[in-house]
């Protein structure tokens, strides 16, 4: 046998001498004990029950706020499109009338531009920070 099926028989055993070892040591009568017992197991389904509608009303809530959060994401994605699409008409619309676009060679000597005013600008900095 494995270990699994050796825990099994005796937690099987162990079970059915405990529960005779309690109605023979009981301190009321059988009668007494079955009624205990059965109020016990009455107590367990109510707290099962109840437990079971308050899982259900989680996830009922749950559900509810997941369908919230993705009507408002929808709804962000749409503006955000409705957005980019006007944005996008709008450039369109500029190059049309005549503004276009930097070619890269332009670009290219407006970073470089950039750069040599960033030199400057360090050298000035550096210049101070030895003076002071």
């Amino acid at each position: 046998m494995n270990k699994a099926s050796t825990f099994a028989v005796g937690a099987a055993f162990g079970c059915a001498f405990g529960a005779l070892a309690a109605l023979a040591l009981a301190p009321q009568s059988g009668a007494q004990t079955r009624e205990m017992a059965a109020e016990r197991v009455g107590t367990l389904a109510e707290d099962a029950y109840d437990f079971n509608v308050g899982l259900a009303s989680y996830a009922k809530n749950a559900t509810s706020d997941a369908h919230d959060f993705h009507v408002g994401a929808v709804a962000y994605a749409k503006q955000a499109v409705r957005k980019a699409t006007n944005k996008r008409a709008e450039v369109g619309q500029g190059a049309a009338e005549g503004q276009t676009q930097l070619s890269a060679d332009e670009l290219r000597a407006k970073i470089d531009e950039a750069r040599e005013r960033i030199a400057a600008q360090v050298v000035e900095s550096a210049q101070e920070t030895a003076g002071a």
